[in-house]
């Protein structure tokens, strides 16, 4: 065999590895959360979850032409991150770390705060999240129960039952609210450019600005063990 035909064999394999050979393993995450609060005290719900992509050296190099040309790669593997509840009262900041996720919407409904989970619905307790009975799933489940903040505006509403709501990505960024008489403010940092993390803010009058949670949505490179036990994989 020519040194020619040598060389070009050895560059068709290194062109098929890098084609066909899984080496790169990515993960971006996407996060939100929405705003409860009435006169006393002030509750934030903050999910998201993870997607991964496991993908050739090649198509991770030409990966940005593809995205320019409209085709968006879809992720190899999902999953959701566990809800984060924090408290704010009047002089005091709590937080919780909850097993609840896939959180699909929250409802107010007869003066609890339920969080929509298949297969099954949660209800915020005060310091936790506890089964909803089934009695109380038929409820919520019920035409006849769901309420016009439900139909007309699911992501905010004012003075229901004394709480009101917000979702934090689908309304101005700074909420000022008043807890116990007292006026604080409560602000959700989006995405920006350059990438930051987001983060909620708390800042309460001639005091320092108090970050109650932070989350990177930016795409990061990983190991396969590392991505494995993100995305419980059998390695």
């Amino acid at each position: 065999m020519s040194k020619k035909w040598l060389m070009v064999l050895i560059m068709v394999g290194i062109v098929s590895a890098l084609a066909f050979y899984p080496r790169i393993y990515l993960v971006r995450g996407s996060a939100g959360g929405v705003l409860f609060w009435n006169e006393t005290e002030a509750l934030l719900f903050m999910g998201g979850g993870n997607a991964g992509a496991r993908m050739p050296h090649l198509r991770y190099v030409l990966e940005p032409l593809f995205v320019s040309l409209g085709h968006v790669r879809q992720p190899s593997d999902e999953r959701c991150l566990n809800v984060t509840v924090i408290r704010v009262i009047h002089e005091i900041t709590e937080s919780y770390d909850t097993d609840v996720n896939c959180v699909s919407a929250y409802r107010l409904f007869e003066g609890q705060i339920y969080a929509i989970s298949a297969p099954r619905d949660w209800k915020w307790s005060g310091n936790r999240f506890q089964p909803a009975t089934p009695d109380e799933t038929r409820s919520l489940e019920s035409p006849e129960n769901i309420s016009d903040a439900d139909l007309h505006h699911p992501r905010e509403f004012d003075d229901i039952g004394g709480w009101s709501m917000r979702d934090l990505r689908q309304n101005p960024a700074q909420h000022k609210i008043v807890l116990n008489g007292q006026s604080v403010t409560i602000t959700f940092h989006r995405p920006t450019w350059p990438p930051k993390p987001l983060s909620v803010d708390l800042t309460r009058p001639g005091e320092s600005t108090q970050t109650l949670w932070n989350f990177d949505e930016e795409p990061h490179r990983v190991s396969k063990a590392e991505y494995a036990r993100l995305f419980f994989l059998q390695q």
